[in-house]
């Protein structure tokens, strides 16, 4: 289980720390899962997260980056 400063972490926050410790760009994730870019930098930026986020955008990302979606969400620590 998270502790509650990981499940205090905004998503987006989360998703671009994980993103940058993989050594990938924003245009390299994009190229490695598939999810647009206008849609990356929504995610991370917190603009995206209760319009279009699909379960299968975060599958795409959570298999990009090789974490589980529970990672993403902080319920486990990365």
């Amino acid at each position: 289980m998270a502790s509650n400063q990981a499940l205090q972490e905004p998503i987006g926050m989360r998703l671009r720390r994980i993103r940058k410790a993989r050594g990938y760009s924003q245009e390299q994730l994009r190229d490695i899962s598939g999810v647009d870019l206008a849609t990356l930098s929504r995610v991370e930026t917190g603009k995206a997260l209760g319009e279009n986020t699909t379960l299968g955008t975060w599958m795409k990302l959570s298999w990009a980056l090789g974490v589980s979606i529970d990672m993403l969400a902080g319920v486990k620590e990365f």
